[in-house]
């Protein structure tokens, strides 16, 4: 579902401990993702 280098980068924002931005930052790459190719759901 997600590449190993954004899971590396939402562990990286969640252990700055600023949870609210990881979540964003995950609904932000997968509606980028979705324009791309096909429609994902986490």
């Amino acid at each position: 579902m997600i590449k190993e280098g954004d899971s590396v980068l939402i562990k990286l924002i969640f252990s700055s401990g600023d949870e609210v931005k990881a979540n964003f930052t995950v609904k932000k790459m997968v509606m980028k993702m979705s324009h791309g190719k096909m429609n994902m759901k986490i």
